[in-house]
């Protein structure tokens, strides 16, 4: 077998060979390859090996390889005691060290089990309260917080994402909603003594009794709380590192004080009122003494080295933002993979093999270089901050640290923290290095010197590289480093170890060594020691005397301290004793043997173990004191260390979000007590790194503003909103539609993740970010499904959603992602209109909703009426016109109305070149609450005709030849040169204005002329202008016949990827007035009901009314845009026709062409319907494909006595008008008028010459 790395086995030994002649010589080796060599000391990983040969003859031979055969029956002294003296009960680690192994090979070898536990306890009580207190072992600290009230089971699952325990503890009266929020499969039950494999924590059922409030006092007060030997108390906000130490502590007199002060001075400390997590701090130590009962016997002082409380620290929720765990698993906040092997996984296993995948916490946790650092970072993740100056002041340190001018001082950080370790574990070692030793016992590891040692060396390096850096006098980080970084005091450290261990031999003999001159007895030990290799030669060369030539043997005469000295001779295979055993009259005492060899002692070896025997346990012994000396020393600056540690972790994290901010092109966002997200240019920080392009959106949404003080008063409170700087109203509610695969998913969890980096301190994916504070973020996106919780996938969702709504409050952030889909349709329609009408009928106390929905009944239905705080597509009015005209949606200033704009080429097919020239559609439809209106324009304010007997001859001319089928500008020269009126058009169809770039960089106009009668029956006529608020840009004929061949889909495109990037595309609504008297051709000088003519603006000014915006796409094109139906006959109360006769026509012979191409019920189509008009009712029977109620048995004709009764109010105002309006006298006959040709002149002279 194989001697043990950290073996304390030592031996020495001497070889004689029988033969012509004498010689010495001398081998050292371990193992089964054990040879000998000449006259050479090696140092090993293993026991230090002497021997001293004498050989018999010239002839070569081999020392027999019995080093780790001498190993076997000799327990190692480093190894596991059962003696009557226990060791601390924790996997101890190896006393040698190779040379080549790493500092992180150290760590892994001693790891602690005992020290990865994390023990939480947790109670609710009737009406909600919780509390919960936990234990964290590598820490040796015991955290206490106050009773939450009316907390419930959402707040118990939340403690256990924060904590994150290896064990819970639970009353076994504990209602099963809690426990299924602790272990939801129930397949964790145990009884906390045991460690749990593959398990995300173990659940131990406690009796109530430990649980009892009383006892638990009595717990609390045995910890001598406040005294010298006792744990000290601070208070910390979870996420945030407490450095500051108080080195003094009011002790009192143990002896004399009574339980009475005793309690008084606990409730000094500690919130004895919360009673339900007092009793779970007394379940905690209960655990804590049953395994020290379970390890240790009774009244062993060891055992107090296991579980040590050496601090309470208070905690409270109330500085953390609330989030559960559907969200952090819908958002990937944090994502670990388990090792493949279930029998390496588990929370009591120290190197489970798992990691953390592909999350938003991973793309940072590799930035950390300390075990502490990952550590807190994890937990910054898990506990994002709500608390302004703490966020700020994470920020500050990363912006401070991204200067350009701190790139090297950063860099220093970097080097200088990946070389230190968790002082805090290295303290707890140190202590049980001390505590724990004994008979067999080493002290403190080797390590454990060194990580302390370079520790030290490094804390003064990176306080140096903070003194260094420029513009950091105001930064928090640095202050805490200059405060307490004590230099004298790290330098007294790193000299002390520095000067007592020596660290080269430590590592090639696996102990701790003392170096020479610490002290004068040891190294008198040392010098007697060494010397043992001539005495042994000595004696080598005197045993070879008495052993008879011929036998030609090799004898070895070696040394372990354990057995002293031996004579090892070869062993007659025969007989099975040595071929020699000594003179006969002084034989040699046997004994043992091995397979090879017989060992035996004489008076000479005898004599030498009385003299040097114990020399090498007399060395071990009184390094192991001084070794015990230095870390007294050391632990006087326990505070120092720990404390610098713990700040060196706040460093690493503030590194750690640079780093990540660098490498992933993050900026800072601005944090607001503002209760609104404005983001611009954001990103999905995950979605970006696995996809070739990724689309930034911009997101504005603003939670209510929550109560104010008029709500304490008898008046209404005024309502107040957050408004854009044009004075719009801010959604609360953004709802997103579109097709699968099209990034809904993705823009929904890309808001919420940038807003929890921020509220974690890092910089965020975005261009810009004003971020408001915001206490929660919950989602319903993922569903949790599993067969052991008796639910189906709809009813976890009810659940989710449930949750959400009873904790939000108006500064929450809900994630709302096809709610409603695990149902029927129409169920499932219904809720999620439900659940949105609700969130908006909250007022001011409406959270931000980002919500995703294929649900378009909820829109087409009505069953979600339009809100201020909600935003989609839509119009708005802007300007007070109720004097103009009734109509409702025009009636109210900020009133907004869902709107349908479609845009197209006029005469040629939709598979034709987007750019080609032609005119092109301008067509919108507003879904009124009393029913839908169309705008059916051009983006010309003037048509080829005027006449509508010739509409079809205006689409012919610029249509193909039939005879080729090859376009044919002839011809449509030809009819304008034949049609004087005609040219105006002409003049615009053979500009640039032609070929426009995309759909959506033109202005609108609805050509016709059509009337606003308001309430009191007046009337005027208008024209309506939407006039693009992004400008008019249009191609050359050159760039439009390249592009049309480059891309003949450019203006889908172009429109299309804008609505998808989260552009929003806008239009200024205005109209130009004419009074009734006004409207006389023979005072104008042209028709004003022609429309091949302009209003001259100079004469009728353009007056603003609303504003026309496009934010999202249709679904599906067929479905919502090839079955679109316009009319210029579909209007609405207040909105009339007018005397131009080819408005007129187009009345009757649009919706007759569409009965045609769609169908007499075409109201069906979702596109069509009039979803916000607050009653519908066609005039339309029966017909193919109706599917409604068929008006449910109502009379057939209109008007009739029961449900279309004669409405006077919507009846068609009267008018007058001159008679020469649209003169004629019969089709195709044209005045030729020279009127024809004067606003023609102006257009081309005048206008396009600007």
């Amino acid at each position: 077998m194989n001697s043990q790395r950290g073996s304390s086995r030592r031996g020495r030994g001497t070889s004689s060979s029988s033969g012509h002649g004498r010689g010495t010589s001398s081998s050292s080796g371990r193992g089964r390859n054990y040879r000998s060599h000449a006259s050479r000391y090696s140092r090993s990983n293993g026991a230090n090996s002497r021997t001293s040969s004498t050989r018999a003859s010239r002839q070569a031979s081999v020392t027999p390889s019995i080093a780790s055969r001498l190993a076997t029956p000799i327990p190692s002294n480093n190894s596991r005691q059962t003696s009557s003296a226990p060791s601390v009960p924790c996997r101890q680690p190896s006393a040698s060290v190779a040379p080549s192994q790493s500092r992180d090979d150290f760590d892994d070898d001693v790891s602690d089990e005992a020290l990865d536990e994390i023990v939480m306890a947790v109670d609710m009580k009737p009406r909600g309260i919780v509390g919960c207190a936990y234990y964290v072992a590598a820490e040796e600290k015991l955290y206490f917080m106050e009773d939450v009230e009316l907390g419930g089971p959402e707040v118990v699952e939340a403690l256990k994402i924060f904590i994150d325990p290896t064990v819970i503890l639970v009353s076994s009266k504990l209602e099963d909603t809690v426990l299924d929020k602790l272990d939801p499969e129930r397949r964790n039950m145990g009884d906390g003594d045991s460690t749990a494999y593959g398990m995300p924590a173990l659940c131990s059922p406690r009796p109530v009794s430990e649980f009892s409030y009383e006892s638990a006092r009595s717990r609390l007060v045995n910890l001598k709380i406040g005294h010298e030997d006792g744990p000290r108390i601070t208070f910390i906000t979870p996420g945030d590192v407490t450095t500051d130490r108080n080195s003094e502590h009011d002790a009192g007199d143990t002896a004399t004080e009574s339980r009475q002060g005793q309690l008084l001075r606990l409730s000094g400390w500690i919130d004895v009122d919360s009673r339900v997590t007092v009793g779970c701090a007394g379940a905690v130590l209960a655990y804590i003494y049953r395994k020290r009962a379970a390890t240790f016997l009774p009244g062993d002082v060891a055992a107090q080295a296991m579980h040590r409380i050496s601090t309470i620290e208070m905690f409270t929720l109330s500085g953390s933002m609330f989030v559960n765990a559907d969200a952090l698993l819908s958002l990937q906040i944090v994502q670990s993979e388990s090792h493949p092997h279930s029998h390496n996984q588990g929370p009591a296993k120290a190197n489970s093999g798992s990691k953390e995948g592909f999350s938003v916490y991973g793309l940072f946790h590799s930035l950390a270089r300390t075990p502490q650092g990952k550590f807190l970072l994890r937990q910054y993740f898990l506990r994002p901050s709500i608390n302004p100056e703490v966020i700020n002041e994470r920020l500050d340190a990363v912006s401070f640290l991204l200067r350009a001018e701190n790139t090297e001082p950063m860099e220093a950080l970097i080097k200088n923290l990946s070389k230190i370790k968790n002082m805090r574990t290295t303290m707890i070692n140190l202590r049980k290095g001390i505590s724990g030793s004994g008979a067999g016992k080493r002290g403190p590891p080797n390590f454990i010197w060194t990580g302390i040692r370079l520790f030290a060396f490094h804390a003064l390096q990176i306080k140096d590289c903070f003194q260094e850096v420029i513009g950091g006098d105001r930064l928090a980080l640095r202050s805490k480093v200059m405060n307490h970084f004590h230099s004298t005091q790290l330098a007294e450290v790193g000299k002390g170890i520095t000067e007592i261990i020596d660290f080269e031999l430590s590592a090639d003999q696996g102990r701790n060594v003392v170096r020479n001159g610490v002290d004068h007895d040891l190294d008198e030990l040392k010098r007697t020691y060494e010397g043992l290799e001539s005495l042994l030669a000595q004696v080598a060369q005197h045993v070879a005397q008495f052993v008879p030539e011929g036998l030609n043997a090799d004898i070895n005469v070696v040394f372990f301290p354990q057995i002293g000295f031996l004579i090892a001779v070869p062993q007659d295979q025969g007989t099975g004793h040595g071929v020699y055993e000594g003179p006969e009259e002084e034989p040699w005492e046997k004994m043992f043997t091995t397979e090879d060899y017989a060992y035996y002692k004489n008076d000479n070896v005898v004599e030498m173990d009385s003299y040097f025997g114990d020399i090498y346990g007399r060395i071990c012994d009184r390094e192991i004191e001084i070794i015990h000396e230095l870390a007294e020393k050391i632990l006087q600056y326990e505070d120092l260390l720990t404390t610098a540690s713990d700040i060196c972790a706040e460093i690493d994290c503030i590194l750690a979000l640079a780093q990540g901010a660098r490498n992933h092109n993050l900026v800072r966002p601005r944090l607001t007590e503002s209760n609104i997200l404005d983001i611009r240019g954001g990103r999905h920080i995950l979605q970006e790194k696995v996809v070739s392009n990724f689309i930034p959106n911009d997101t504005l949404i603003a939670g209510g503003e929550g109560e104010t003080k008029d709500a304490q008063q008898e008046d209404p409170p005024v309502i107040t909103q957050y408004q854009t700087e044009d004075g719009h109203v801010v959604p609360s509610m953004v709802l997103v539609t579109g097709p699968n695969f099209s990034g809904k998913s993705v823009y929904l969890k890309q808001v919420a993740i940038i807003v929890f980096m921020a509220h974690v301190g890092s910089f965020v994916p975005a261009i810009r970010a004003d971020i408001g504070i915001t206490d929660k973020i919950m989602t319903r996106v993922a569903t949790r499904e599993s067969v052991s919780r008796n639910q189906s996938a709809f009813m976890i969702d009810l659940q989710q959603i449930s949750m959400a709504l009873n904790l939000a409050t108006n500064r929450s952030l809900l994630i709302i992602d096809e709610f409603g889909k695990g149902t029927d349709s129409h169920d499932g329609a219904g809720l999620a209109a439900g659940v949105f009408n609700h969130l908006l009928n909250r007022g001011d106390q409406c959270p931000k909703v980002l919500g995703a929905t294929h649900f378009h009944e909820i829109f087409e239905s009505g069953f979600l009426l339009p809100h201020e705080r909600l935003a989609f597509g839509h119009f708005e009015v802007t300007k007070d016109i109720s004097d103009l005209t009734k109509a409702d949606f025009l009636s109210t200033v900020g009133e907004k109305t869902p709107v349908f704009v479609r845009f197209s080429t006029v005469t040629l097919g939709r598979e034709f070149p987007d750019e080609a020239r032609n005119p092109r559609g301008f067509a919108i439809k507003f879904y009124t609450k009393e029913g839908n209106y169309d705008i059916v324009g051009l983006n010309f304010p003037v048509f080829f005709c005027r006449d509508p007997i010739q509409g079809p001859d205006v689409i012919r001319s610029q249509a193909r030849n039939p005879r080729n089928f090859l376009l044919d500008y002839d011809a449509t020269f030809d009819l304008l040169g034949n049609t004087p009126e005609s040219i105006h058009a002409g003049v615009m169809f053979f500009s640039d204005h032609g070929t426009p770039q995309g759909w959506t960089n033109n202005h609108g106009y609805g050509c016709h002329t059509f009337k606003w009668v308001n309430k009191q029956g007046k009337f005027v006529y208008i024209k309506y202008h939407f006039i693009a608020k992004h400008g008019q840009k249009q191609f050359t004929q050159p760039e439009a016949i390249r592009i049309s061949g480059e891309n003949p889909d450019y203006s889908k495109q172009e429109l299309w990827e804008a609505m998808e990037r989260g552009e929003e595309k806008e239009w200024t609504a205005k109209v130009q007035i004419m009074q009734p008297e006004d409207a006389d051709p023979a005072k104008l000088g042209f028709d004003p009901f022609d429309v091949t003519k302009v209003w001259p603006r100079d004469q009728f000014p353009m007056h603003e009314f609303g504003r026309l915006v496009l934010n999202k796409n249709p679904e599906n094109y067929h479905r919502d845009v090839e079955q679109a139906a316009f009319s210029p006959g579909s209007m609405v109360p207040g909105i009339e026709d007018s005397p131009d006769p080819l408005l007129q026509f187009r009345m009757f012979f649009y919706r007759d062409a569409q009965y045609h191409r769609i169908g007499i019920n075409l109201h069906q189509v979702p596109t069509n319907c009039p979803f916000m008009a607050r009653s519908v009712s066609s005039i339309n029977f029966d017909g193919a494909m109706r599917v409604d109620a068929n008006h449910a048995g109502n009379k057939q004709y209109n008007p009739n006595s029961f449900s279309h009764k004669f409405r006077p109010d919507v009846a068609e105002t009267p008018y007058k008008v001159s008679d020469n309006v649209v003169s004629r006298k019969s089709h195709y006959y044209h005045e030729c008028k020279v009127s024809e040709y004067d606003q023609v002149r102006e257009l081309y002279t005048r206008v396009m010459d600007d």
